[in-house]
């Protein structure tokens, strides 16, 4: 059933390396943490809780998959409200903003996307500003686990496409090359 299947994926990406809940979000390490959450939709469920910092309201994404088609669409912003921008403790998204709540066989997931850029300015001979450099290395950590988050999904589907072959070719008698 490609709904359980779904339902199996997400489970895996949800899966956290950490025992034990953080305190700080900046002592985040740099991999091992998916600034992301994924939720089942259910038919009743409108709002759903992330609990990492999503810095400003451009690094937010909201997607919303179909689990049997496996069909991802991006939601823009003014499908869906969001709280919590800025906190280090998270908040929650709210959507739909009006109609019915996402149906079973569907699944919505909040991600933190921050570009790629170096937008800290030290100069030579200037001040020392600590929050200025901390924020700085913030931005590192997150892009860095934004990365590791993107290439664990690429890899995993590259698994899974290769153990669907496995399985494929073994009902037809043939052989796999992989």
């Amino acid at each position: 059933d490609p709904a359980v299947e779904g339902a199996r994926h997400l489970a895996r990406r949800n899966r956290t390396a950490l025992s034990q809940p953080l305190e700080d979000w900046r002592k985040l390490p740099a991999a091992g943490i998916d600034a992301r959450v994924t939720a089942l939709g259910n038919g009743v469920t409108t709002s759903f809780d992330y609990s990492f910092l999503i810095p400003d309201e451009d690094s937010i994404e909201v997607l919303v998959t179909n689990l049997t088609t496996l069909v991802v669409t991006t939601l823009s912003s003014g499908l869906y409200s969001v709280t919590g921008i800025g906190d280090e403790d998270g908040g929650s998204v709210t959507y739909p903003l009006s109609g019915s709540a996402l149906a079973s066989g569907y699944s919505l997931t909040i991600r933190r996307i921050v570009p790629y850029t170096q937008e800290t300015d030290l100069e030579n001979q200037g001040g020392y500003y600590p929050a200025v450099v901390e924020e700085g290395l913030d931005r590192i950590v997150m892009q860095t686990q934004q990365l590791s988050a993107d290439i664990e999904e690429i890899i995993e589907a590259d698994l899974e496409s290769r153990i669907t072959a496995l399985e494929a070719t073994a009902l037809s008698g043939g052989a796999a090359v992989i």
